[in-house]
This record gives structure tokens, C-alpha cells and sequence, in this order.
């Protein structure tokens, strides 16, 4: 019982009867994973047939399978090696491609900020023109508005004066008419 403990703590396969890292195996054996004996179970077995007096063949059968056991084992680490190597190899493929996405989207978004910055600076360039054309828009129809008052002025001293042309005619003509009478007479 000592060796079996001893093989438990020492032997890297002494956890292949847990189940960490592993998916559940379906109850009915079918389309789950199949297991294999863990060393310790077989180291087990292989206590409890030596000291049952078994035969010297059945000795050697058992050394047999646990050839075949080591050997197949060996094979499925070999594989499991071969998986790890190719699965790293996929993370290492895809990290970089990652990798290499994200410095062209940074790139990129750094353009983007250039970009930004510029269209910044144009829209607050364009805000300033637009408020000193409101202010010389506000400018000039004051001035249209004083303009348009002096014009109004004018006319209005234009018809004043016109008037008081006509009223000096008509009394100046009245005038000259009433001098003919005069002189008429």
C-alpha cells in the first residue's frame, strides 16, 4: 500500500483518475470521453492479483498489459503534446494577428485624432469668421438703418423744400399777376 502512495505522489499520470481539466464523460459510454485506468488504479489491481497467489501467466499477462498500458499511454501523451504544441502554436498565431490589429486600429485612431484635431481647428476657425460676419453684418444694417433714416430725412426736407418752391411760385406768380392787373389798370 506504501508503493501505491509513493507512485501516487511521484508519477506526473497519478491525477489522471480526477477529473480536473477533463470534460464529464456521458454516463452510457457513448460519444463521451472513454477513460483508461489511472496507474494508481491499476497499480491497485495489480497489488490486490500478486497477493492473491496468481499464477506466474498471469503474471506475465498482466506485466503484458501494463506494457501495452505504458506504451498506449505513451502514445496518448505523445498526442496530447502534439495537441498542446499545436493549440500554443494557434494562441501565438492569433495573439500576434490581435497584436497586429490592435497597433492598426491605435494607428488608425491616431490618424482619426489628427483628423479630429483638424476638423476642430477648421470648425472653430469658421465659428470665428462666422461671428465677425454676423458682427459686420450687425454693422452694416446698423449703417443701412442710419443710411436709411438720413435718406428719409432728406427726402422729406427735398418735398419740404419743393414745396415751399411751388408755394413761392404760386405766390410769385400771384404777385406778378396782381402787378399786371396793376399796371393794367
Amino acid at each position: 500500500d506504501s508503493d501505491t502512495q509513493s507512485d501516487r505522489s511521484t508519477s506526473p499520470s497519478s491525477r489522471s483518475g480526477d477529473n480536473a481539466g477533463r470534460p464529464p464523460s456521458s454516463g452510457n459510454g457513448r460519444g463521451g470521453l472513454i477513460r483508461l485506468p489511472s496507474n494508481d488504479a491499476l497499480n491497485r489491481s495489480l497489488h490486490n492479483n500478486s497477493s492473491h497467489g496468481t499464477s506466474s501467466s498471469s503474471q506475465k499477462d498482466s506485466a503484458q498489459q501494463i506494457s501495452e498500458l505504458r506504451t498506449a499511454n505513451a502514445k496518448l501523451i505523445n498526442k496530447l503534446s502534439t495537441m498542446e504544441a499545436d493549440f500554443m502554436n494557434q494562441v501565438h498565431d492569433v495573439t500576434s494577428q490581435m497584436a497586429q490589429r490592435e497597433a492598426k486600429y491605435k494607428e488608425e485612431a491616431k490618424e482619426k485624432e489628427v483628423q479630429l484635431a483638424t476638423f476642430q481647428n477648421r470648425v472653430v476657425s469658421a465659428e470665428r469668421r462666422i461671428r465677425e460676419r454676423d458682427h459686420q453684418l450687425t454693422g452694416l444694417k446698423e449703417e443701412k438703418a442710419r443710411q436709411m433714416h438720413m435718406i428719409t430725412d432728406l427726402k422729406n426736407q427735398l418735398y419740404q423744400l419743393q414745396f415751399e418752391i411751388e408755394e413761392t411760385s404760386a405766390d410769385k406768380s400771384d404777385e406778378i399777376k396782381q402787378w399786371e392787373m396793376k399796371l393794367i389798370d
